[in-house]
């Protein structure tokens, strides 16, 4: 059985679209957790009307999706573990290919599929990994394609009980970056199975969707502390050393772009200069930032920043492959 995790904090207009997509599944041995982290617009009382008996709710005070989702794997029961945001759908083969990669890969840390992000005016990118004939993969080196893009989102993903007993569950109180954390540290102990077909749709353009919003109080991102801290302890296969550093280094420039637009001048210095990783591909801290700390307003330095990796780029270039990841941007009409 397979144990689906709902996480749910004022998703009422989606969260009806995310349940039927999971009991619309061809695989059907499963349960549905949905935890209610404290919504205020009667989303929970959504849930509760559905009278299939594998739908379960639980309620629970706001404390953040890091804390909803351990709140959830504590409650389920299943071997294996896929999440599913509240506002989020899968396609109807998803656990499917979870319940056949896990099959065939057993002692894979992490099982995954391509996905697609909706934008707003129906804008969508399909990303996933390139194939010949057998749409399932084994991923070694997850950082080689993850410092290129992310392969993997909290809505394409399931992981073994086995694996959180192991590696720990998220970190909770942070406001990003927990999901980015868990793969991170699963990456540098087990290899990754993937599913190249896009069965998981994640819903950017849904209204209070965390992920959208600019804070103005970035966070560092935790998976940055957790490779350091592995590094420090020499936990690192060295194989996967440089790659892990450039996705880092990846990884410290999204946060940058945040830090900008804060306009914590300090926090941009000091990351610059203490953070980043000697890599081929980075042999200094990229200057446009150092620039941008010293010259251009926060707001104006945040929009460049952002400019250079916008959902307009990909009007421009449709299709874009590296390291075997492939992205392509079309415009989409879900029902």
């Amino acid at each position: 059985m397979i144990s689906v995790i709902i996480t749910l904090y004022n998703k009422a207009a989606y969260i009806e679209r995310a349940l039927r997509s999971v009991l619309n599944q061809t695989y059907q041995d499963f349960e549905i957790v949905v935890v209610d982290d404290g919504s205020t617009d009667g989303g929970g009382d959504i849930v509760s009307k559905f009278t299939d008996p594998r739908v379960r709710l639980v309620r629970q005070r706001n404390a953040g999706a890091g804390a909803a989702r351990n709140r959830g794997i504590r409650e389920s029961r299943g071997e294996w573990i896929a999440m599913l945001d509240g506002d989020d759908e899968w396609l109807p083969g998803f656990l499917e290919a979870i319940a056949d990669l896990s099959a065939k890969c057993p002692q894979t840390g992490l099982c995954a599929t391509g996905y697609r992000t909706v934008f707003k005016r129906s804008l969508s990118v399909d990303t996933t990994l390139s194939h010949q004939q057998d749409p399932r993969l084994i991923i070694r080196d997850y950082f080689v394609k993850a410092r290129v893009a992310s392969i993997v989102c909290a809505s394409s993903q399931a992981i073994p009980r086995r694996v959180y007993e192991e590696v720990g569950t998220f970190v909770e109180g942070e406001p990003m970056g927990e999901d980015q954390d868990m793969w991170g540290r699963i990456a540098l102990k087990y290899p990754v199975a993937y599913d190249c077909r896009v069965l998981s749709v994640c819903h950017a353009e849904a209204a209070e969707r965390s992920s959208s919003k600019f804070t103005k109080e970035p966070t560092f991102p935790p998976f940055v502390r957790s490779a350091q801290l592995a590094i420090r302890a020499g936990q690192i296969d060295k194989t996967i050393l440089p790659s892990l550093q450039g996705y880092l280094n990846r990884v410290l420039m999204d946060y940058l772009a945040r830090v900008v637009g804060s306009g914590d001048r300090t926090e941009l210095r000091r990351t610059l200069q203490d953070e980043f990783f000697p890599t081929r591909s980075l042999h200094k801290p990229p200057g446009i930032l150092r620039r941008a700390s010293l010259l251009l307003p926060g707001p104006l330095a945040s929009f460049v920043q952002r400019a250079l990796g916008s959902r307009a780029g990909y009007l421009l270039r449709p299709v874009r492959s590296d390291e075997g990841v492939v992205r392509r941007a079309s415009w989409a009409r879900l029902n």
